[in-house]
């Protein structure tokens, strides 16, 4: 995302965090709950990094059986961004999908992890 990162952003118990979290899953609840309003449960934003801003979020949908293509899932949030859709400001060519594999849970979800926009690359060793 375009903006200035603070050092507030590393830590989900402050209240920088948690805003810019809350504005984050909002876009994106919207954002997927319009593109696939049958099977996107949620986002949830797992950790903010440097180079303006990056976001690590997590799409929540009904189970494996239903995931979206991540193809298909990460050009439908470029495209949502692109035409006003979501409001985050985020380079779009920066946006990646990585499915997860993740193990049963109680809600029966599958999860998938996206990278959201950062003017440099992401670099997870700091």
């Amino acid at each position: 995302m375009v903006r200035v990162f603070i050092t507030e952003y590393y830590d989900p118990s402050s209240t920088e965090f948690e805003i810019l979290a809350k504005n984050v899953t909002t876009e994106l609840n919207r954002g997927y709950k319009l593109m696939y309003p049958l099977i996107f449960r949620r986002a949830i934003v797992i950790s903010f990094w440097p180079g303006s801003v990056g976001a690590t979020t997590q799409l929540i949908f009904d189970n494996q059986t239903v995931v979206p293509n991540i193809t298909d899932t990460e050009q439908s949030l470029k495209t949502a961004i692109n035409e006003s859709v979501v409001f985050l400001d985020v380079i779009p060519y920066s946006i990646k999908v990585d499915l997860q594999n993740v193990t049963a849970t109680t809600t029966n979800a599958e999860t998938m992890n996206t990278g959201i926009g950062s003017s440099t690359p992401h670099d997870p060793g700091g």
